[in-house]
């Protein structure tokens, strides 16, 4: 029989049922009458976890949705889905960044959801390679907005004339509008920039 002395905090062996004295002394505890672990008190009103989703064969845990898409984003990408067999009935183009020979995996949008552009139009579509649509996205180059590969919020040019404009310029042909880096909205080709102007005599001064 093992004891746990209620004053030194030893445990021992006895030998019998009546060796019940600790070497301190002190009659130790029996196992039996040992308290058990302190819990403490949780606070009112709340709720103990309980799991909710079953345990499959193997011991893992079912998969569901964390976030569900609403029904009015399931519609839009189903339009984004039918827009783009129509775009390319051929399957995937050619990257349409320039000296670019890879094949398209994603169709970019120049002006992108977060800037209140439409995944929809095909006016704001443009097939691009994965390197080339993450160097896009992620670094944002001026090239990329030269071409027009990307466009501000701010842009008040119709979207249509973008598209326009784009195109010719993906293919090395000239535009009427393009992209003024110091003003950052697109002009007519003509335009002379006076924020451009101003930026040189600064520059030599």
């Amino acid at each position: 029989m093992i004891g746990l002395c209620g004053e030194c905090g030893g445990c021992f062996p006895g030998d019998g049922p009546n060796d019940q004295v600790c070497t301190c002394g002190t009659d130790f505890l029996p196992p039996a009458r040992r308290p058990g672990p302190r819990r403490t008190p949780m606070p009112r009103g709340t709720k103990r976890l309980e799991r909710r989703t079953r345990l499959t064969q193997g011991g893992q845990l079912a998969r569901t949705r964390l976030n569900p898409a609403s029904s009015k984003r399931d519609k839009a990408n189903r339009d984004r889905r039918t827009m783009a067999a129509a775009l390319f009935p051929d399957g995937p183009p050619q990257c349409a960044v320039p000296d670019c020979s890879r094949r398209a995996d994603d169709l970019h949008e120049p002006l992108t959801r977060g800037r209140g552009g439409s995944i929809t139009d095909p006016d704001n579509a443009e097939p691009l390679c994965r390197p080339h649509h993450d160097e896009v996205t992620f670094t944002e180059p001026d090239w990329a907005y030269d071409l027009g590969l990307l466009i501000h919020s701010w842009e008040t040019t119709p979207p249509a004339e973008l598209a326009a404009a784009r195109r010719n310029l993906l293919h090395g042909l000239p535009a009427p509008i393009t992209y003024c880096q110091p003003c950052t909205i697109w002009h007519p080709t003509a335009y002379t920039c006076t924020a451009a102007s101003t930026t040189q005599n600064l520059e030599s001064a």
